[in-house]
C-alpha cells in the first residue's frame, strides 16, 4: 500500500483525473486504484 510520503502527489493526481472525467475528456473508470505507492490506476 505504501506510506503517506506520496499522498500529496497522489491526491493531486486523483483530483486531476476526476476533473478530466467530469469534463468529459476521459471515460469514467470502473475502479480508481490508489493502492500502490507511486501510481493512480484507472481500470
Amino acid at each position: 500500500m505504501g506510506d503517506a510520503s506520496e499522498s500529496s502527489a497522489k491526491s493531486a493526481a486523483l483530483v486531476g483525473l476526476l476533473e478530466q472525467i467530469d469534463a468529459g475528456a476521459l471515460e469514467p473508470a470502473g475502479t480508481i486504484d490508489v493502492s500502490t505507492p507511486d501510481a493512480v490506476v484507472l481500470r
